[in-house]
């Protein structure tokens, strides 16, 4: 049960850097309660912290916040790109210096100015929840390594800002995806020595979203308590929200039909043909029920991948 807390706030962190995506969406889904239970969204969309993604560092533009509900508040931790050393190739170098080193051979310069900015990072974060009054926090795939440094300095926050307000279990934490979904050897090979896993916390819940994952995460990170919440669905048609309204009306989608929407990269790998398969085959059964409502199938995303990854 949320309780009502008409100053207090959500912080939702998303390691995605992107502003349409299906983790962005279901992050929108949790925090949809929390701001009907009175309290205020404050969402960073990660462009600060996803350093593959063409976003990486740029600023929020209007049509960044057109895209999202009216209740959400875009942020971000201040000034994090002045830090030194705090850039893309920087961050993707922990990747391989770092998260792939062979375990016990640590590059013990990268690992003092990971360090550094750690403890700079964590003192940010603690300076911005204090000003927005944070009661609870969700954070959005921040188990991959895709920037360690940013993960362990959110570890760090989470668990002396808990401490400070002693707020128990106040954190959501919800991986989508971990190493063994990706290109081969792309984080180093298994058991992952090197990247945090999922600890036991006196304050945070970490989640993830089936059982399939549930199975694998346990096998690497036994003691963290893992524990699996499935995405919600709704399907309330009858109070659809200005943001689906707009919506439809942008793209000329009748009220009346049914939309799939996939926020996703447009390659292969994605399988939107599987999709598209899908809309034919409930196309038919509805014309066949004589049905008038209809289905629609909405893609949108990046059409190439990013070099780095496209070379893998």
């Amino acid at each position: 049960m949320i309780e009502n807390f008409s100053h207090s706030s959500l912080y939702c962190i998303s390691f995605d850097g992107v502003v349409m995506s299906g983790i962005v969406e279901e992050c929108l889904k949790m925090a949809y309660l929390f701001h009907q239970s009175g309290f205020l969204i404050h969402l960073d969309l990660g462009l600060d912290i996803k350093a593959r993604k063409p976003g990486f560092g740029r600023d929020y533009t209007e049509q960044d916040r057109s895209m999202l509900p009216e209740w959400v508040q875009l942020c971000r931790l201040p000034d994090l790109h002045s830090l030194p050393n705090y850039n893309r190739d920087f961050i993707l170098s922990l990747i391989d210096r770092v998260v792939k080193a062979d375990p016990g051979k640590p590059d013990d310069k990268i690992l003092q100015t990971m360090r550094g900015l750690q403890a700079t990072i964590c003192q940010l974060l603690l300076n911005t929840w204090e000003r927005c009054n944070v009661r609870h926090i969700l954070v959005e795939n921040g188990t991959l390594p895709e920037n360690l440094v940013y993960t362990l300095a959110l570890r760090d926050a989470i668990e002396i800002y808990g401490d400070r307000h002693q707020l128990g279990k106040y954190v959501i934490w919800r991986d989508h995806d971990l190493m063994w979904y990706y290109v081969k050897d792309r984080y180093g090979s298994p058991p992952y020595l090197n990247i945090p896993r999922p600890f036991y916390s006196d304050h945070i819940y970490f989640v993830v979203t089936n059982s399939w994952v549930y199975e694998q995460a346990i096998k690497w990170a036994p003691n963290a308590g893992i524990r699996v919440l499935p995405f919600f669905h709704t399907f309330d048609r009858t109070a659809p929200s200005d943001l689906q309204e707009r919506f439809r009306s942008v793209w000329a989608i009748p009220t009346s039909a049914y939309l799939i929407s996939r926020c996703s990269r447009i390659v292969p790998e994605k399988r939107i043909d599987r999709d598209i398969q899908l809309l034919a085959g409930l196309h038919q059964r509805l014309v066949a029920k004589g049905s008038q409502c209809l289905p629609y199938l909405f893609v949108t995303g990046l059409q190439e991948e990013e070099p780095d990854v496209a070379r893998e």
